[in-house]
């Protein structure tokens, strides 16, 4: 294992970023985690696990030679990081359309001119940003490339960054919700006291000119 201390620096950092995304898109996504990022961890570990057993001379079957040892181990070590760089991408794809999910949801109940209030600049900062974002997520994916030995932690990172920045706009959505909805019911107070005032001013005219009728009735009749 000492000897593969960059593929473990790797697989370690990769899985920690991984945990991070799930953790808080569960947390802000109110949802559950994509089966497919389980099923690569549950994969990477498996691969370490065989690598491992041959390290420490577990379950060997063979007496194989030390180099034929060392490739198969090298082997397992590069497809366990395939499989958590594989199950950090999917977590963050999956993480993407979460979020925005989120967004539609938490703001769909409102109007357009309640959002307006509220949020005056959702239309000039939070959703032009928002997009931005969806538009980096598409140019991460198109660069990612295990084979690309020197970029797997820089990608890593970069596409960290993104969802944790789209993260922390959602979470600024969600903190105003109670400011929606009191804006949504102070609105509809309003509206339903001007539909009445309404009503009792067209009964008043119709009570008026019924009056009104009856008096010219009573003097011209």
């Amino acid at each position: 294992m000492l000897g593969n201390n960059d593929i473990w620096a790797k697989i370690c950092k990769i899985q920690a970023s991984l945990k991070k995304v799930v953790l808080l898109t569960e947390q802000v996504g109110e949802t559950e985690t994509l089966i497919q990022v389980t099923l690569e961890q549950r994969n990477a570990l498996d691969h370490i696990i065989r690598a491992t057993s041959r390290e420490l001379k577990v379950a060997k079957m063979d007496a194989s030679p030390a180099e034929e040892d060392a490739n198969y181990i090298q082997e397992n070590y590069d497809k366990a990081l395939g499989h958590v760089y594989r199950g950090f991408f999917d977590a963050c794809d999956w993480s993407c359309i979460v979020l925005r999910e989120k967004v539609t949801e938490t703001l769909q109940p409102y109007t357009t001119e309640c959002i307006t209030k509220v949020l005056p600049d959702y239309y000039s900062r939070l959703r032009p940003r928002l997009d931005q974002l969806t538009k980096e997520v598409s140019r991460i994916r198109e660069a990612k490339d295990i084979a690309d030995n020197q970029n797997i932690i820089p990608q890593v990172d970069t596409y960290e960054t993104t969802i944790m920045e789209m993260i922390d706009l959602v979470d600024e959505l969600k903190t105003k919700t109670p400011s929606l909805e009191e804006y949504t019911e102070v609105a509809e107070t309003e509206r339903k006291k001007a539909e009445l005032k309404g009503w009792v001013k067209n009964i008043s005219l119709v009570l008026l000119g019924a009056i009104i009728s009856v008096i010219l009735s009573e003097l011209f009749g």
